[in-house]
């Protein structure tokens, strides 16, 4: 079994790789928005099997998708930071100008992928119970916020599929919930993912 959950893990990462790699290719095509929610069924599909680690890789590629989806683009670290470093004679130095910080941007036009990404970011928030589950998934809750707080979060209203939705208010009830749930086991201190959502 812990080979199993191995493996799924590693197929699980693999499949965010290649949406990171290829997103801005992919995100004009019209079936875009139909592998946007495939990728992210798969994702939820991991909370049931019990292991930690494959929930947890679950969750990251959910994340990595409305990150992916959101204008502001891929922005959280081991994703989307990458430091121009070269070794020189002998020392590992970061070279070329500004701070050597890569950003993946989106683009525009896909607030239709995004909102449906974003839906799966609400249903597997509220199925997320164990603790390493609910740290990871704050930290990446952390991680949305700098992507989106530049257009999505500060307009308010982004069209979805159906109606106009208050994605600022859908963000802070998944923040709510996750803080909610991580103090079930608290007693007197606040858990790291407490802190993490209310920091």
């Amino acid at each position: 079994r812990k080979q199993w959950a191995e493996t799924y893990k590693i197929c699980i990462q693999g499949l965010g790789r290649v949406l990171r790699q290829f997103c801005d290719t992919f995100k004009p095509m019209g079936w875009f928005v139909k592998a946007v929610g495939r990728v992210c069924e798969v994702g939820e599909a991991c909370l049931s099997g019990g292991e930690t680690e494959v929930e947890i890789a679950g969750v990251e590629l959910v994340l990595l998708v409305v990150e992916v989806c959101c204008r502001g683009g891929v922005n959280r670290g081991g994703n989307n930071l990458k430091s121009e470093m070269k070794v020189v004679n002998g020392t590992l130095m970061k070279v070329g100008d500004g701070d050597g910080v890569v950003r993946k941007k989106g683009t525009r036009g896909g607030e239709k992928n995004f909102m449906v990404a974003f839906g799966y970011l609400e249903r597997i928030s509220r199925a997320v119970e164990e603790e390493d589950v609910l740290n990871m998934l704050s930290d990446g809750l952390d991680g949305l916020y700098d992507c989106c707080f530049e257009v999505e979060l500060a307009n308010g209203v982004v069209q979805g599929l159906n109606d106009d939705c208050w994605v600022l208010d859908r963000f802070v009830g998944i923040i709510v919930d996750v803080a909610e749930r991580a103090g079930k086991s608290a007693k007197k201190y606040s858990t790291s993912s407490q802190k993490t959502v209310l920091g």
